[in-house]
């Protein structure tokens, strides 16, 4: 049987205890999934998925580095098929002019 997003979920929330705001986005490919989770329970989720099971499988996993390291500045996200409103252009800018 292949492993769906929901299994994942499910081990992470109700079989190790982390809660859904500290698991981001899940994607399952036919080789692998990718899972998105809180920085600081990465390390300890992986460990403790590798130690046990999902759906009555042993998995593999590890924490892809490259997305681990703290970035000093600011993340910002806005979408690009909206236009940016006068409050966020603002923001930016001061933003921009502090660092």
């Amino acid at each position: 049987e292949k492993i769906r997003p929901g299994d994942v979920l499910g081990a992470l929330t109700a079989d190790l205890g982390y809660t859904r705001e500290q698991v981001g986005k899940i994607n399952v490919n036919d080789w692998s999934t990718y899972v998105a989770v809180d920085r600081a329970i990465a390390e300890q989720a992986a460990s403790r998925l590798n130690a046990g099971r999902i759906k009555g499988k042993s998995v593999k996993v590890r924490v892809l580095e490259d997305w681990c390291q703290p970035y000093p500045g600011y993340h910002l996200y806005y979408p690009s098929r909206r236009q940016s409103s006068g409050a966020f252009v603002v923001v930016v800018e001061a933003l921009r002019h502090r660092g």
